[in-house]
Parts: C-alpha cells; structure tokens; sequence
C-alpha cells in the first residue's frame, strides 16, 4: 500500500520572508504545503490561496504559538495547551489532512536583542523586568530550539510508527539555523544560544534518526531579506561586508538549498549544514 497524495511539507513560520520563500520553493516541486503562522494569518492565508490556485488542494495553514511559556487561558482552550501539545498537533495536522508529512522545516523563528545588562537607571521595576526576560527567553529559545526539538520527535515517531511497506521515501528535516552563529552580534545572547542548540539538534538528530532514513540538515542563512524600514545607510554598510556580491541573500536562494536537500539529490548527506551567506561567514568582523 503507497501513500496518498503528492509528498508533504510542513513549514514553521512559512507565511512571509524566507519561510514562504522556502515554501513556494517546494511547492515548484510538488510538494503540498502545510503552511504554519503564529501572528501573520493574513500572509498565511494568502500564500495558501495562490498555491492552491496553482494546484488545488496543495496548501492549508496551521497556527500555532512556538514559544514556551503556556499562552493565555483567555485564548481557545487549544491555544492554552503546553507547547508539546502544540507542536504534535501541527504534524498530526499534516496526517489529518493528508496521511503523510515527508518533510519539516524548522523555520520560525524570534530575533532581537536582549542584552545581558541594563542601565542601572532603569532599574525601577525589577519584577517586571524579570518577567521581560523570561518571556524574551521563551519566545527566543521557544521558536529556535525547544519547538523544533518537540517537533522534531513527533516527526519522527510518526515515521517510526508508519509500517515499512507504507513509508515514503524520502523523509527530511530542514533546520534554519544562522551562519554568523559562532560570531555573535553583540546583545543578542539568548539569539545566539537558541540557534546554537538549534545546530546541536541538527548533528544529533541526524546521526539518531540514520537508522531510520530520516535525514536533517540545516541552512544558515547569514545577511538576508533586510527589514523594509531598514535605513538606507545601514543596507550599504551590511553589504559591504558580504565577500561575494556585495548583497543579501534572496528568500528563493535560501529556499532553494532548502529544496535540495530536501531532494533525491542530496539522499546521501545528513548532519550537515550550508551556509548561504555570500562568505560572511568567513569575514572576522
């Protein structure tokens, strides 16, 4: 017995920027979409119309909040569940819908600054500084590592739990993890440290997931998709420290290394990471 339908991505954080690069990317190769959003429900629902006017009945969203402190009870019952719960039903919503989930991309992810210390002037409300903290830390370590971890194992086990003679062929994980990881941006430790366990998960992943043909992988994308309120003075200066081109990466150039290795191409490579970052990587400062 094969499975139905054509094979099935899920994508974190697939409604704008490089998540729906990486989601039209595979939906060019025949892939059904089970596009994920946290706050972007009308870029989410947008991006499901045009690929289903593409190909009807290739694309449907999910929500879901990836961090880990436990939403709001004055949300949907749903929303309040811990975030295990949350990251289960995103995969078993890609089996209700379609009986299968070839591929995740842990893509969502939260970034800004959270500096290690603070004014000493500032510090007129500790308690709610505190609580400032902890929620940055949920969000940040919520979408780059403890989501994609609890994602990661319901993936899997669905897999594992699929009789062998009813599997697909081809199962991958995509990790977006960051190519400047090991040069931290000043301020941004909880970021950096995210994305470094986010990396950890990738190498480990793969090598425990081997026996079971469940590849992963990650892409580091480095200076791409600059923020449109960005100065125009500060886009030069940024790109200017981009070895090759002189440019930021494009979300479809993110998205097409995503596409290979999540392709026949690349059966052979698991653990890995690729850099799309132009050589910046390389550059010391």
């Amino acid at each position: 017995m094969s499975l139905p339908y054509a094979p099935v991505a899920l994508v974190t954080g697939a409604a704008i920027r490089i998540g729906r690069g990486i989601a039209e990317g595979l939906h060019v190769e025949g892939y059904s979409l089970c596009i994920h959003y946290h706050n972007s429900k009308e870029e989410a629902t947008s991006l499901a119309a045009v690929l289903n006017a593409r190909r009807e009945n290739s694309a449907m969203t999910l929500q879901a909040d990836l961090s880990t402190v436990t939403p709001s009870t004055e949300k949907p019952a749903d929303a309040a569940a811990p975030l295990f719960v949350r990251c289960a039903a995103l995969i078993d919503g890609c089996y209700a819908h379609w009986g299968r989930c070839d591929v995740l991309v842990n893509n969502a992810s939260a970034y800004y600054p959270t500096p290690l210390l603070t004014d000493a002037a500032k510090h007129k409300d500790t308690v709610a500084e505190e609580s400032a903290v902890e929620t940055a830390a949920s969000e940040l370590f919520g979408s780059n590592a403890i989501a994609p971890y609890y994602l990661t194992r319901t993936f899997a086990q669905r897999v594992a739990d699929t009789p062998a003679e009813q599997r697909g062929t081809n199962y991958s994980i995509v990790n977006l993890v960051d190519a400047m990881a090991n040069q931290p941006l000043l301020g941004f430790t909880a970021y950096t440290m995210g994305k470094a366990a986010l990396e950890a998960l990738t190498r480990s992943a793969a090598l425990e997931l081997a026996p079971l043909g469940v590849r992963v992988n990650g892409v580091g994308p480095g200076l791409s998709v600059l923020a449109v309120n960005m100065p125009e003075e500060d886009r030069v200066q940024y790109r200017s420290k981009v070895p090759l081109h002189h440019r930021e990466a494009s979300a479809k150039e993110i998205g097409d290394t995503v596409v290979f290795l999540c392709s026949d191409r690349a059966m052979y490579i698991t653990g890995a990471t690729i850099n799309v970052d132009g050589g910046w990587s390389l550059t010391r400062s």
